[in-house]
């Protein structure tokens, strides 16, 4: 919405995003049709999708943070699989906020791009919820998920 309110407000992007030399259908596109994707631009919009979040955190981090909580709770499935796989972009955010862990003076963001300090709540605490990420030394515990939560975030390469 705060987009939408921008836009009202006059404000505009970069006008050849997607037919500039390195804009977006020189990197997606065998053949590049510019009107296609800008037909409708402005007026329209479309999407085929509709989802909800159970928890909180970051994209990407849904099937590791379930993993956890099954382990948690002893789900035969979840012993005998014992590893979760991440998309690219769940690593990719991951490591692009592993820069700004600092324990617990991590900023919001880094947690929730992280994908160490969710799973290491999962699996201490059998859930991961909206005050696990609360900015108040009860919210990042001193009970092993932030050390567990860090490890796994930085060995994982």
């Amino acid at each position: 919405m705060d987009a939408c309110a921008a836009a009202e407000a006059g404000l505009t992007g970069v006008p050849d995003i997607f037919e500039h030399p390195r804009g977006f259908l020189d990197r997606f596109a065998t053949v590049p049709l510019p009107e296609v994707i800008t037909a409708g631009l402005g007026r329209h919009w479309h999407t085929d999708s509709l989802s909800f979040k159970l928890r909180p955190g970051g994209p990407g981090i849904d099937a590791a943070v379930d993993c956890a909580i099954d382990l948690f709770r002893g789900s035969a499935a979840s012993r005998s699989r014992g590893h979760d796989d991440h998309s690219a972009y769940t690593i990719f955010a991951g490591r692009q906020a592993e820069r700004y862990l600092a324990g617990e003076r991590s900023p919001l963001s880094a947690l929730l791009l992280s994908t160490g300090y969710p799973v290491a709540t999962a699996l201490l605490t059998g859930d991961l919820r909206v005050p696990d990420f609360e900015p108040r030394p009860s919210a990042i515990r001193p009970d092993g998920r932030w050390r567990a939560g860090y490890a796994s975030s930085t060995t994982r390469r």
